[in-house]
């Protein structure tokens, strides 16, 4: 477990750092990628949600509050991205932060409802094996008397 994180962490960290690299890079030296500028920002803050919210999961794996991380951090950090943008002669878009946040939530949200979804198989195979301990030692308990 250990080497998943810090494998999630230097994958995060490097992520971020290139997203930071990217974002605010003069206009004219951006590289063309064909797609709209709104499904660049869903997609890129919906990869760096779904690295937050694995890193978080895989540090605390009973933190249960992974997705409001997620959400806040890419709010705060996309209005911060957006904000110093101008520095370098690109745009601040309220609807480039919305796609951001669009995009951490879908990543938190997924994710979330994965967990949620094997936190309940893993309680549904726990019951089933507490019931079969109880019959087995009910018809142990039966035999014996």
């Amino acid at each position: 477990m250990r080497s998943i994180r810090v494998i999630l962490v230097i994958v995060l960290v490097l992520y971020w750092v290139t997203m930071f690299v990217l974002t605010h890079m003069p206009p004219r030296n951006l590289p063309g990628v064909g797609m709209n500028d709104k499904v660049q920002h869903f997609l890129g803050y919906g990869a760096l949600g779904t690295l937050l919210y694995l890193t978080i999961w895989a540090f605390w794996p009973e933190f249960r509050f992974a997705w409001l991380v997620v959400i806040v951090v890419a709010m705060c950090y996309g209005a911060a991205d957006e904000i110093t943008q101008t520095l370098v002669g690109r745009t601040c878009d309220f609807y480039d932060w919305l796609a951001d946040v669009g995009g951490s939530v879908l990543a938190a949200a997924t994710l979330t409802t994965f967990r949620w979804a094997k936190w309940k198989r893993t309680i549904a195979r726990q019951r089933d094996a507490w019931k079969a301990r109880e019959e087995v030692r009910a018809r142990l308990a039966g035999e014996g008397a």
